[in-house]
């Protein structure tokens, strides 16, 4: 057992029906979705994102273990623009809380955990008040009955650009490939959500189409809901802090025939074009790593598999590597972030064409939401498949990777796949 935390089983409970049952006042501070664990804070304040970023994880990697992903720490979200030179006026803050107590909940072996921190390892200043739920409420919520909150259909995504703008955007892009600055580029097309996003609406919505490293965030101006299925960085406990990263690059839509299924499937594994799409953020990744990594550490253990999720099958690789010692948090996210798989290769470069291309930030759009756990694991993904609440209506973001054998209509249909989680009925 972890010596500063103390764990209390409960009934168990899915996650929605909690979320649902929430006070409408009270923040959502939940990670999770498509995955087997899913994690939601119930006690929680706001804290200094300068303060945070300088602390070490060799600092935590002396505390023992604990039996499951996550239990107190810390919960964040990083904006893509964070670490970069290129930037409008109003880029968006990275945030980060400490959670004190949490509610665990295993969907595999439907088990519910209450879990509460004894004591702030760092013990960093609150910017605000503590936001906290009694354990009466759910205590009352297992003993009431079932009830299904009411749900809102979703309005319509509209496009920013013409779907002749953004194809003119990619011949370009193909062309100064041509040309030689650069092997690969994320472009992204925005949609703005028709009228307002219930928080029943949504959590219906991340329910059914959420991916494994989903997230849901309502707290005052931060407001975002993530269905990702992409791992950006974890960082794993023991003898030398090992860190794993996950990118994804190649898609093919899901069908609903088995037979045709299967064939997309295996098309997108012998796909020539989307494996050296992934290749290129491989080596990309490898190069970041090395920069915060033991000499010779840095290891390709799998260049790229399909995986399916609900809407998608994709490729993702796994490269790993050791940590180097006294790195802080702020110095590992200045040499990974953003991830290469939302950016393209060469990294610096090509960040400087998307911004010309786009012609905005990027905010937490292709940014990093994270947790960090008193026990020292560290895990995060890549807001990918993601709405941001803006000033005045929700904002969607989807792209796509393009190389030197892309065609720009295929990749337009490639976001609209990217798209479904939310234009699927």
């Amino acid at each position: 057992m972890h010596p500063n935390i103390a764990i209390k089983n409960l009934s168990y409970l899915p996650a929605s029906r909690v979320l649902k049952s929430l006070p409408p006042d009270f923040p959502i501070l939940f990670l999770g979705g498509g995955g087997d664990v899913e994690i939601l804070a119930i006690s929680f304040y706001e804290v200094s994102w300068r303060d945070f970023i300088g602390l070490e994880p060799t600092r935590m990697n002396s505390y023992p273990q604990q039996a499951f992903a996550f239990s107190a720490g810390y919960m964040g979200v990083v904006s893509y623009d964070q670490f970069q030179a290129e930037a409008l006026p109003g880029r968006k803050p990275s945030r980060v809380f400490r959670v004190n107590q949490s509610l665990v909940f295993n969907k595999k072996d439907k088990k519910l955990c209450y879990v509460k921190a004894k004591d702030d390892f760092f013990k960093l200043k609150a910017l605000g008040a503590t936001y906290e739920l009694p354990m009466s409420f759910f205590m009352n919520l297992i003993k009431s009955c079932n009830t299904k909150a009411s749900q809102k259909k979703m309005g319509p995504l509209r496009p920013r650009e013409s779907d002749e703008s953004y194809l003119a955007k990619c011949q370009s892009a193909i062309e100064e490939i041509k040309n030689g600055r650069f092997y690969q580029i994320n472009l992204l097309r925005y949609f703005d959500l028709d009228g307002d996003l219930t928080r029943s609406t949504a959590i219906a919505r991340f329910e059914r189409f959420s991916g494994p490293f989903g997230a849901y965030f309502d707290v005052g101006d931060l407001s975002l809901v993530s269905f990702s299925p992409e791992q950006f960085i974890e960082l794993l406990p023991g003898r030398k802090i090992q860190i794993v990263s996950k990118p994804i690059k190649g898609t093919s839509p899901r069908a609903r025939s088995a037979a045709t299924d299967l064939r997309r499937r295996e098309n997108l594994q012998t796909s020539v074009k989307d494996q050296c799409e992934l290749h290129m953020i491989v080596d990309l990744m490898r190069n970041d790593l090395q920069k915060i990594s033991f000499a010779g550490s840095v290891v390709v253990y799998e260049r790229g598999k399909v995986n399916s999720f609900k809407n998608v099958h994709h490729l993702i690789a796994d490269i790993r590597s050791d940590l180097l010692p006294e790195i802080s948090i702020g110095e590992l996210m200045r040499c990974l972030c953003p991830c290469g798989s939302i950016t393209g290769a060469p990294k610096i470069e090509v960040m400087k064409a998307i911004f010309s291309y786009e012609q905005r930030n990027r905010g937490y759009f292709m940014g990093n939401v994270f947790y960090w756990d008193d026990g020292g694991h560290f895990n995060s993904s890549v807001l990918i498949r993601t709405l941001v609440k803006g000033q005045k209506n929700w904002e969607y973001a989807a792209g796509s990777g393009i190389v030197l054998q892309s065609k720009p209509y295929d990749e337009m249909q490639e976001i609209k796949t990217k798209c479904r989680v939310l234009t699927d009925p």
